[in-house]
């Protein structure tokens, strides 16, 4: 904002210098109106722009307030208000890296084609590989047991 001074005083000042003077004062008058028109104008858009980012501010919050109730004990709404959005999304992020669960990968065209279709669980072929020999761990369990009472030799 320009200050308008006078070089002389008013009573010094003829008819023509005045009139000068008055046009100029005009002239700076509408310079500093249309100034301040430009700054209401930027300063009411700053305004409806920071309303929009406050909205999508309360929008973030609310999105991960709701998956943060999903995981924790509380309400939306509570966890919103005693929260930060940053640490609600840090509570969704490791919740999800702790709960997603390990999804088997699906059967082949192939895979499924080798089982038969309408047999039992017990006619089908075993998909693990079988030990060629069997143990009896009752029966190693039990000579252990007596090879350490010494009533008989232990077999290896």
């Amino acid at each position: 904002m320009d200050i308008f001074e006078f070089k002389k005083s008013i009573d010094d000042m003829s008819e023509g210098e005045l009139r000068a003077t008055a046009r100029d004062f005009r002239e700076k008058h509408n310079e500093q109106v249309t100034e301040a028109n430009e700054t209401e104008a930027k300063l009411t858009e700053y305004k409806e722009q920071l309303e929009a980012a406050q909205e999508d501010a309360e929008a973030y919050l609310q999105f991960f307030a709701g998956k943060a109730s999903e995981v924790k004990d509380m309400e939306a709404d509570v966890l919103a208000d005693r929260f930060s959005a940053a640490e609600l999304r840090e509570m969704v992020e490791d919740a999800d890296e702790f709960s997603e669960p390990e999804t088997p990968e699906p059967e082949t065209e192939a895979e499924v084609e080798d089982e038969p279709e309408g047999t039992k669980f017990s006619e089908r072929p075993p998909k693990a590989p079988v030990a060629e020999e069997t143990v009896d761990f009752n029966e190693k369990r039990a000579s252990g047991v007596l090879a350490d009472l010494a009533l008989i030799p232990e077999e290896n």
